[in-house]
C-alpha cells in the first residue's frame, strides 16, 4: 500500500506504508539503546551531598 510522502509539509514521492513503520521501529530501537546507556549512569547520582 502506497502513502503520500511528506517533505516540509508538502506532498512528496509516494512511499510504502511499511517503510514508514520501519522508520518508526528503528527510531524506537535507537532511543531504547540511548535510554539504557543513560540509566546505568543515573544509578550513581549522589544523594545528600553538598549543594552547588
Amino acid at each position: 500500500m502506497l502513502k503520500v510522502g511528506r517533505t516540509h509539509l508538502q506532498d512528496a514521492v509516494p512511499i510504502p506504508l511499511s517503510l514508514e513503520f520501519e522508520v518508526y521501529k528503528k527510531q524506537i530501537e535507537i532511543n531504547i539503546d540511548r535510554l539504557n546507556k543513560v540509566m546505568d549512569e543515573l544509578f550513581y547520582i549522589p544523594i545528600g551531598g553538598p549543594r552547588i
